[in-house]
């Protein structure tokens, strides 16, 4: 499994070099001012988990994004992305409290951002490299099921799930290029890292006690400590993000 993991980066290395290199001979001459355009972008993006609580394979994201150059430097846009994974297995025994583990999870993500392009070398908005930052709202869909070992997993209890949606917001910041072929196809690379904040904010203080107990008390930390193995797996995802887009200009 290890190998088939190290082959997987090196594709995704080679494809990566071999995009920007592409780019980089199409566009040997920066497009001149095309006025106030609109960029159609796909991005097919891809992260590392880094962390305890998870097995560290890709992650895969898919996005619709679209922005508007409102000047020579500037572009406005928004984005649609999600991303699905199955973790089973690749879960640690990241124990909160709770006989339940992460299983199966979707992640939708809605964002704005903003686009500053350098105008080195003759490079005009949408066209040339660029620092990008804005920020996604997260809704976080999970799959939870009792753990291996555990004495729900015992007989007739082995089915018992559990279900939640819960929610992120993550400022971001990054950077990239847009090569623009003939006046209209749009290649784009980059890179983007996030910092969700409400899984930040839910770790601080939360501690290990058992969840177990009387009162209404013990059923609040149940569902806190079901939401951090909601928005723990979801941020180590969300740290790192390597894109390479296709599109247009409209």
């Amino acid at each position: 499994m290890k190998n088939l993991h190290l082959k997987f980066v090196r594709v995704i290395i080679l494809v990566l070099l071999s995009t920007f290199s592409i780019g980089v001979f199409a566009q040997r001459k920066a497009p001149g001012y095309m006025g106030k355009r609109f960029v159609l972008l796909y991005d097919q993006g891809f992260s590392w988990s880094f962390g305890r609580t998870i097995r560290g394979i890709p992650n895969f994201f898919y996005t619709l994004q679209g922005d508007f150059a409102i000047s020579k430097k500037h572009s406005l846009g928004a984005e649609y992305s999600f991303r699905t994974r199955y973790y089973g297995s690749d879960y640690n025994n990241y124990n909160l409290g709770s006989n339940f583990q992460l299983e199966r999870q979707m992640v939708h993500k809605i964002g704005i951002y903003s686009k500053m392009f350098s105008q080195r070398n003759g490079h005009i908005a949408p066209a040339g490299p660029y620092f990008v930052t804005g920020a996604h709202f997260h809704v976080i869909q999970s799959n939870f099921r009792a753990k291996p070992g555990d004495y729900y997993n015992s007989s007739p209890y082995y089915s018992i799930r559990d279900k939640g949606v819960t929610f992120d917001i993550a400022p971001f910041i990054g950077g990239g290029k847009q090569y623009i072929v003939a006046n209209r196809l749009v290649l784009d690379v980059s890179m983007r890292i996030s910092l969700p904040l409400i899984n930040i904010i839910r770790n601080i203080g939360f501690g290990s006690g058992s969840i177990y107990g009387d009162g209404i008390a013990d059923e609040v930390m149940y569902n806190r400590g079901k939401a951090i193995r909601a928005t723990q797996p979801n941020f180590e995802a969300n740290i790192l993000e390597l894109r390479i887009g296709f599109g247009g200009v409209m």
